[in-house]
């Protein structure tokens, strides 16, 4: 509230505008609180929002929608895919059209949105399975990509994760637990252990497993080869934790380390399986 009661102290030759998303409590709250010099705009998936999202599809291609503002409907369309995404995506058309560009332009702009490095990022297989990655290295946000998966229908999810050293260690357990609720299979292995042990790592991760779904592999790459090697057609990999990240720490030193390039090396080393 105190950002945009700021707004409304400076001069400028555009009102200021507040862009509040409705969806969330905190959100609503603020409505009450923004100066009443700041024009709101709120967005959100829900009524009552000038700018509102619904319908929302979504594909390994992408994600489409529809958006109803200023009494119109437009589809969208997002190469991008998740829920978050929509939500993203609504809140900046609500801020470019704030700013004056014409709506029905920045729809169509975000056909062409580019993919965020590591974040759900789609790793080319040409197989009847897919591959993400993404930088989800706390239980909230791989609770929420798990999520955002499911929602694609997959036959079985597998989930390859571990937790970075000298970092929070109350939340490796709870990475487990996440990944025991909403994915099929888990494979715990090294993120950056940086100077702790990497087995001491996964052994306080695997503490959050009630099933056995799950197994242990120490060294990444070979943990990546593993889940592509178990993927089957309809399946999704998920490689959480390092998402844009092209290193990996050990002790005092790093060592080059891609998600993206070593699931894509693990692609091309397992043939396509055909059923007889």
């Amino acid at each position: 509230a105190k950002l945009f009661t700021a707004l409304a102290t400076q001069k400028r030759k555009r009102k200021p505008f507040a862009i509040v998303n409705i969806d969330d409590r905190y959100g609503r709250q603020l409505l009450d609180k923004i100066d009443k010099r700041v024009a709101v705009v709120t967005y959100g998936m829900g009524t009552g929002a000038d700018f509102r999202a619904s319908n929302y599809r979504g594909e390994f291609s992408g994600t489409c929608y529809q958006l109803d503002a200023h009494g119109k409907s437009y589809l969208v369309r997002l190469p991008l895919i998740g829920r978050f995404n929509v939500g993203n995506s609504v809140a900046a058309l609500a801020a470019a059209n704030a700013l004056g560009i014409n709506l029905r332009n920045a729809v169509l702009s975000l056909a062409k949105a580019p993919q965020v490095p590591g974040r759900l990022e789609l790793v080319p297989a040409r197989r009847q399975f897919q591959v993400f990655v993404d930088y989800a290295h706390t239980p909230d946000a791989l609770g929420n990509v798990l999520k955002t998966l499911r929602e694609l229908e997959p036959q079985r999810l597998i989930a390859v994760f571990g937790c970075g050293g000298d970092r929070d260690r109350q939340k490796r357990p709870l990475m487990a637990e996440m990944a025991d609720r909403l994915a099929d299979y888990s494979i715990i292995t090294s993120d950056n252990p940086r100077k702790e042990d990497p087995n001491a790592i996964i052994s306080e991760i695997e503490k959050g497993f009630r099933s056995n779904r799950y197994e242990k592999i120490v060294d990444r790459t070979q943990a990546i080869d593993r889940a592509v090697a178990l993927a089957r057609p309809r399946d999704i990999v998920l490689i959480a934790g390092k998402g844009h990240e092209t290193y990996q720490e050990f002790g005092d030193y790093t060592i080059p380390f891609d998600d993206i390039q070593v699931a894509r090396r693990a692609i091309e080393d397992h043939p396509v399986e055909f059923s007889s």
